[in-house]
């Protein structure tokens, strides 16, 4: 296949001219923050006692161990970013509307869950407390 300098032009110029919607680009930003909150409050339930009750996440775990966030990132990264693609698509905004709101009632739970574990929770957030002060601190440093 040969592909002229015009063809090539005329597809570059369709990418650079492609927008994403700024509600599809909002949606798809809540999701990967809920994920990776998600995927930290598992592992901070887990560690206290709790289990997994996603199958998939459960032999996700299994598998790659305290690194399985690695994993549920790219997973998820990936179905939004096809939904991304789609964005034009009435069905990718539902399901990631319909992802976005999955993801805040699981990140909810994983709250009430924290919540009921009060010792563990207590200590927990002094040491989320140290952690964002740090990050915000580092985050002041490099925006210097």
């Amino acid at each position: 296949m040969i592909v002229t300098l015009q063809a090539r032009a005329e597809w570059y110029e369709r990418f650079i001219a492609y927008r994403i919607n700024p509600g599809i680009f909002f949606m798809a930003v809540v999701i990967l923050i809920l994920n990776m909150t998600d995927a930290c409050f598992t592992q901070l339930i887990i560690d206290r006692g709790g289990w997994e009750v996603n199958p998939f996440a459960r032999a996700a775990m299994a598998t790659f161990g305290s690194n399985f966030w690695i994993w549920k990132h790219v997973v998820v990264s990936l179905a939004v970013t096809m939904l991304i693609l789609h964005g034009h698509l009435r069905t990718a905004r539902i399901c990631l509307v319909t992802a976005a709101c999955l993801f805040t009632c699981v990140t909810a739970w994983q709250l009430i869950l924290l919540g009921h574990l009060h010792p563990f929770f207590t200590s927990t957030v002094g040491e989320m407390e140290n952690w964002v002060w740090n990050m915000g601190y580092w985050v002041l440093v490099i925006w210097k």
